[in-house]
């Protein structure tokens, strides 16, 4: 009997409970990310000291953090021992980053042009950030599987398309992931609820990293039950 994309969901939800030292960097990165928003809304003699910190944590955990993690759970996804974090960065780091890039250029692209226009293309990016982001279900995990960076991105779109169906529910908590992004990183114009939004926000950012991380180990699930098979070529 073939499984739904739903048993591998709970699979990955299982996997992420028996690992809170993973899950719990993460969470604890989010957090410390979202502090200079949080600050700058509340400010205090010491704000800008934690929000430089903060900053720089950002580059640390998108750098870093972020792609080891990530390739630890990969490396649980195929039933092999976790491979340490220098080990992670020398061998999916570029391919990787490579990935990211290309997947987000779009966006970018959009970004750019709404700076000179000095204008704001809210709906456009929210619909191009949703077709990258779903892009990225498979290509994501491939880099780590296959250890290639065209490869990953072409594959990963064909096993996307390919079974869509089949993968709704990895694609409605993508979107989920992306809506609730773009909802948090417009405030309300009140100082009152400003100051709310932010600790809500805060919260979100945590919830949407641990949602975000469920689709990648259930997406890297799939792919190592179904590559065996053909997954690429034919729908599950």
């Amino acid at each position: 009997m073939q499984r739904e994309s739903q048993s591998y969901l709970s699979e990955a939800r299982q996997i992420i409970r028996k690992t809170p030292n993973l899950i719990g960097v993460l969470v604890v990165y989010t957090g410390v990310l979202g502090l200079p928003g949080f600050l700058l809304d509340n400010p205090t003699h010491w704000s800008q000291g934690l929000t430089i910190v903060a900053m720089i944590a950002h580059g640390v955990f998108s750098l870093i953090v972020y792609p080891v993690i990530y390739g630890k759970y990969a490396d649980i996804a195929v039933d092999q021992k976790q491979r340490s974090w220098n080990d992670i960065l020398r061998n999916d780091w570029w391919n990787l980053f490579v990935v990211n890039i290309v997947l987000n250029l779009p966006v970018l692209i959009i970004e750019s042009i709404g700076v000179v226009m000095e204008t704001q293309f809210q709906l456009p990016k929210l619909l191009v950030s949703s077709a990258c982001s779903l892009f990225g279900i498979y290509a994501i995990p491939l880099v780590f599987i296959m250890k290639e960076r065209v490869g990953s991105i072409s594959l990963g779109v064909k096993c996307l398309l390919g079974n869509l169906s089949f993968s709704r529910y990895l694609v409605f908590l993508t979107l989920l992931v992306v809506f609730v992004g773009f909802a948090i990183s417009s405030p309300p114009k009140s100082l009152v609820l400003g100051h709310l939004w932010s600790f809500v926000s805060l919260v979100a950012a945590m919830a949407v990293v641990v949602i975000d991380l469920g689709v990648f180990v259930a997406a890297s699930l799939i792919l190592v039950d179904k590559l065996a098979v053909g997954f690429g070529a034919q729908k599950v």
